[in-house]
C-alpha cells in the first residue's frame, strides 16, 4: 500500500473515491509481489457485495438487471472519466453485450483491474439474476495470464482472450425479467441521491475520447457514429470539437497510439492482431504508425519496453 501511495481507509470505506491510476497500479503489482496472476480474480471473488456501496443498493430494487446494468455504466462515467462503461442491445439476436475499459493518461498494465471488474460484475449478476440463466460468454482484450481453461472453469462460461473489447454477453430475455425485490419507490429514491451525489462535470474532451477508444476497439470509429453518440450531425460535431481545439482525426491517432502502447506490452499478443484490434488494414500500416509515434518499429520498441506516452 505505501509503495503505491494508498491510504489504509480506502481498504474499509466502500464510499471512498480512490485515485483509479493509484487502484489499477497497485493490483499490477500485488499480482508480482504475491505472484498470484489472477490476483483480480481472487479479490472479487472474496469481496462482499454488500461492501460495494449504493449502486449495489441500488442495483437490488430495480426493476429489472438490465434497469441495474445501465445504471451502472452511468455511475462509472459519473466516478471516473477514465471509466468506459457501455451496453449495446441486439433485439435480432436477444443478446446484450456489456463493454469495459479503463483509458488512463498513464501507461500501465490493466489486466487485473479489468479481471477483477468483469468478475464482481458475474459475481452480482448470480446474486441478483434469475436463477435459471448466468452470462453467456465472457471476452478479455489481454493474453490469458494461467490456463484457460482455468478461465472457464472460473466463470462456468466460455472465456475468449485477445479479443478487441472486454466484454460480458447477457441474454436478452434474461435481464429483462422483473427483478424479485423490485421496490418502485425506493428505487427511485435511491437512485437518484446516488447520481446526484456522485455527479461530477467532466471534461468534453475526455469523453470524447473514451467514446473515440471504445468506437476504435469495436471497429465503429466513423465520425457519424461519434456524432450520433452526442445526437449531433457530422458538421454540427466537427464544429464543436474545433472550439475544444480537437480534430476527430487527431483523437484517432492520439486513441490508436495510447491503445498501441498498452497492447505492446503484452508480448504473447501478436502484432497481426493489434493491427486488425487499433482498426489497420494491414501490419505495414501499423509499422509506419509506430515509427512515426516512437521512432522504432513495434518489434524494437516492445524489446525496449519504452512504451510512454509522454
Amino acid at each position: 500500500m505505501a509503495l503505491c501511495k494508498l491510504e489504509s481507509d480506502w481498504l474499509v470505506n466502500a464510499e471512498k473515491l480512490v485515485p483509479l491510476a493509484l487502484v489499477v497500479e497497485a493490483l499490477e503489482q500485488a499480482a508480482q509481489v504475491c505472484q498470484l496472476p489472477c490476483i483480480g480474480l481472487y479479490m472479487a471473488e472474496a469481496r462482499r457485495l454488500d461492501d460495494i456501496g449504493d449502486i449495489f443498493r441500488v442495483a437490488r430494487v430495480a426493476p429489472t438487471f438490465l434497469d441495474a446494468l445501465q445504471d451502472f455504466c452511468e455511475y462509472c462515467q459519473i466516478i471516473s472519466p477514465a471509466i468506459c462503461a457501455v451496453l449495446r442491445i441486439d433485439e435480432d439476436r436477444d443478446r446484450v453485450y456489456f463493454y469495459l475499459d479503463i483509458n488512463l493518461d498513464i501507461q500501465v498494465t490493466i489486466v487485473q483491474i479489468i479481471e477483477y471488474a468483469i468478475s464482481l460484475s458475474c459475481k452480482v449478476y448470480q446474486a441478483l439474476g434469475p436463477p435459471d440463466s448466468g452470462p453467456e460468454a465472457i471476452c478479455f482484450r489481454h493474453s490469458p495470464r494461467v490456463n484457460t481453461l482455468d478461465y472457464a472453469n472460473y466463470f462456468g462460461v466460455p472465456v475468449s482472450f485477445r479479443q478487441s473489447l472486454n466484454a460480458v454477453e447477457f441474454k436478452l430475455g434474461a435481464l429483462r425479467r422483473p427483478m424479485p425485490s423490485y421496490n418502485y419507490a425506493m428505487y427511485f429514491q435511491l437512485r437518484d441521491k446516488l447520481m446526484h451525489t456522485r455527479r461530477q462535470v467532466h471534461r468534453f474532451e475526455q469523453d470524447v475520447r473514451n467514446q473515440v477508444r471504445l468506437l476504435i476497439l469495436m471497429s465503429e470509429c466513423h465520425l457519424d457514429t461519434l456524432a450520433q453518440r452526442y445526437q449531433l450531425h457530422a458538421r454540427t460535431f466537427q464544429r464543436q470539437l474545433a472550439r475544444a481545439g480537437l480534430t476527430f482525426t487527431g483523437l484517432v491517432d492520439a486513441a490508436r497510439k495510447q491503445l498501441f502502447s498498452e497492447m505492446v506490452l503484452d508480448t504473447r499478443m501478436g502484432f497481426g492482431v493489434i493491427s486488425q484490434a487499433l482498426g489497420y488494414a494491414n501490419q505495414s500500416t501499423l509499422h509506419k504508425a509506430c515509427l512515426r509515434w516512437f521512432g522504432m518499429t513495434p518489434r524494437e520498441l516492445r524489446k525496449s519496453g519504452k512504451t510512454a506516452l509522454s
